[in-house]
């Protein structure tokens, strides 16, 4: 039967004559969908006579179809180490007819977001389309502002990193399939967390231990502008340009810097050289030869890498015992190293990663894309780029 002319209210009744269960986070196809299965999940056999008086009785199977995993990227996966119920069929007689349902819990579930963001990262369709794909389609969901007092209280309690989080109470357990599906979450305390598609980061970076790109660090500069990059990664390499262009285009209204992050065993080696170039005040020109040079990287020989670092040390007129003496100094390591704690703890997982007072923009861009994204954060957040009395154009 075609039900695409059905309101969603007419669906809703046709799948309650079935008892069906339904939620209002239901699209109208995904309730034709389930009508659809439903009816062809129906069969009704007459139980043989046991004598003459003896009533005709149909029964009638329903199952309700089980979900198809569908991979999807989150941050930070754990493995839930816990034991589920065996989740038996339920059972039960009406109106003459014998039900077979495997149940489906409803699910509490409360996503933690910027209500005020308006880019097109925020809208929660996407990830509540694939929660209902991957995950349970019952659910019952509670919109909360991170700046709430009961979103600062959820931050706090479960250490909340990085927003949309969407918070699962434990009946997620109760899903028969749940054991396939445990890896979608981190599990804190009672509750089980899912991190899809980041748009903002709790916490800010630390710019008092990162490479400035701007002439002087101004805590009052309306956009505070930090990117993790990776000596290794292309990705990185291509986005140098939009945190140059960046630089350029703010000079007095930001403040914009770059920090190191691992994707490659290679990578630590170079970020300490980076740092030993920056003491000369070449940091970005080093920057640009070793990327320049980033095969040697990938190739992953320490032996390899630091010849190449310190033919670019020579290259940038470093004397040798200077750069020597600098690469091999603890501080310096450490200063690296604390920036890839600092990387973890912000939930940065991929280069090049950029923070824009707290607001992700992840992945590689164009300036012009980029200018763009920044715009509709200025206009989210009533970002007043005069505030430090510079004459730049607003994006």
């Amino acid at each position: 039967m075609n039900y695409s002319s059905f309101t969603k209210s007419e669906l809703k009744k046709a799948l309650k004559k079935l008892d069906i269960e339904t939620t209002e986070n239901q699209s109208k196809d995904e309730l034709i969908r389930l009508l659809n299965l439903a009816n062809a999940s129906v069969k009704k056999y007459k139980r043989p006579k046991l004598n003459t008086n003896t009533k005709k009785y149909s029964v009638l199977f329903l199952f309700l179809i089980g979900l198809v995993v569908l991979g999807f990227s989150i941050f930070g996966p754990q493995k839930v180490s816990t034991e589920i119920s065996n989740n038996e069929p339920l059972i039960f007689e009406k109106n003459n007819q014998t039900y077979v349902v495997y149940d489906h819990p409803m699910v509490d579930l409360k996503i933690l977001t910027d209500e005020n963001c308006k880019r097109i990262e925020c809208d929660l369709d996407n990830n509540l389309s694939k929660i209902k794909n991957s995950i349970t389609p019952l659910f019952k969901s509670e919109i909360i502002d991170y700046r709430s007092r009961k979103g600062q209280n959820l931050i706090e309690d479960l250490d909340i990193k990085l927003l949309p989080a969407y918070i699962f109470d434990d009946t997620i357990l109760s899903l028969y399939d749940f054991e396939e599906k445990k890896d979608y979450f981190t599990k804190v305390k009672d509750s089980f967390l899912v991190y899809l598609t980041p748009f903002k980061s709790i916490k800010s970076p630390d710019f008092v231990n990162s490479q400035m790109l701007t002439d002087t660090q101004n805590n009052e500069a309306p956009l505070q502008i930090a990117v993790f990059m990776s000596p290794s990664s292309p990705q990185s390499k291509d986005a140098l340009n939009v945190v140059e262009e960046l630089k350029n285009k703010y000079p007095n209204s930001a403040n914009v810097a770059i920090k190191h992050f691992k994707t490659n065993e290679s990578d630590f080696l170079a970020s300490v050289a980076l740092e030993c170039f920056a003491k000369e005040d070449k940091f970005l020109e080093g920057l640009e030869e070793v990327f320049v040079r980033q095969e040697t990287l990938l190739v992953g020989r320490d032996v390899n890498t630091r010849n190449m670092l310190a033919s670019v040390a020579s290259k940038l007129r470093i004397k040798s015992s200077d750069f020597l003496k600098c690469f091999d100094d603890d501080s310096v390591k450490s200063l690296v190293e604390s920036q890839y704690k600092e990387a973890e703890l912000l939930g940065v997982f991929g280069v090049p990663t950029f923070f824009v007072n707290n607001n992700l923009i992840l992945g590689s861009y164009n300036f012009e894309e980029f200018a763009k994204i920044i715009s509709q954060i200025i206009e989210d957040e009533n970002i007043d780029l005069n505030i430090t009395q510079t004459t730049d154009e607003e994006i």
